[in-house]
């Protein structure tokens, strides 16, 4: 979850009591004291040497006092774009601006659309001495005598409950239809959206699978499976790994585990991915297994 809002996490290997512990430090905690924003081996809470190996972390604590952990005791899970990259950001950082521009349009288009649910009619007249601006203000409607003056409107109110209204030969009474929102502001909204995803799983994939089908699912399906794949990736390689190394480097340097050749070579498991063929992958699965092409350990995995 780390990885997907902030990009990165960090994970501060430790003992309590002997046993080997650890500590999750979200990422806004590494940060430069101010006592080092102007040593330039300094960078985003991580002091490099002149190679540009990371050798401490600076870590904010919660009284406002920075620890220094040692690089050998941190580890920090990202999946760098670059070779010099030494923190990331947020995967959703290029989708900002059109995140807020979605929710001001949102909330506009909520009040415009609140605001033209409020008229159910319109009165139309054709008196060119009703230009005074108070047509929609409640205001009488004209001026002179009750012969000559037009249908005053809380007498309209009046008559509308199921009975017919009595109106001046300049006057018309229409209902209204609001045409909003419109398609066009629908699109709008989509195009944002596809947008903001760019560079992670497939807009279809986690938004809206309606428009995708055929030869088009299992696209999507595809690269969906390559993503998770590198997440995969990712979390083994730069977190699972070191985990385990360290966790039982430990139960091995107490006794508590007999050390065995290799100990630290290790391979993981992840679920199934996402599949659109399961069941014939399912029936090929088993021909394989009948023919002798796959070993019965693959099918128990």
């Amino acid at each position: 979850e780390a990885l997907d809002r902030d990009g990165e996490i960090f994970i501060i290997k430790s003992k309590r009591g002997g046993s080997p512990k650890f500590q999750l430090i979200e990422t806004h905690r590494v940060e430069t004291p101010n006592d080092f924003l102007n040593d330039t081996s300094v960078t985003d809470g991580i002091k490099f040497s002149n190679l540009g190996q990371p050798l401490f972390y600076y870590v904010r604590q919660t009284n406002g006092v920075h620890a220094k952990i040692p690089a050998a005791s941190m580890i920090h899970v990202l999946n760098p774009e670059y070779a010099s990259q030494a923190r990331s950001f947020p995967p959703h950082q290029h989708a900002i601006n059109n995140m807020r521009d979605e929710m001001d349009l949102l909330a506009m288009e909520k009040v415009a659309v609140k605001d033209n649910s409020r008229t159910s009619r319109i009165l139309k007249v054709e008196d060119t001495k009703m230009d005074s601006g108070d047509l929609g203000l409640g205001q009488p409607l004209g001026e002179g005598n009750s012969t000559t003056n037009p249908t005053d409107p809380d007498t309209l109110n009046r008559v509308l409950g199921g009975v017919t209204a009595v109106l001046q030969t300049n006057e018309s009474l229409v209902s209204y239809a609001s045409a909003r929102p419109s398609t066009a502001f629908n699109g709008f909204i989509d195009h944002l959206r596809r947008d903001a995803v760019m560079g992670g799983m497939p807009y279809e994939f986690i938004a809206d699978p309606t428009r995708a089908g055929g030869a088009s699912v299992r696209l999507v399906v595809a690269k969906v499976g390559r993503y998770i794949g590198v997440r995969q990736s990712i979390i083994i390689n730069r977190f699972l790994k070191e985990y385990f190394k360290y966790w039982l480097g430990v139960k091995i340097q107490r006794g508590e585990i007999p050390t065995a050749k290799n100990w630290w070579k290790t391979e993981w498991v992840c679920p199934k991915s996402v599949t659109v063929d399961a069941g014939r992958d399912s029936a090929n699965e088993r021909a394989d297994l009948d023919m002798g092409r796959q070993p019965p350990s693959d099918d128990m995995q």
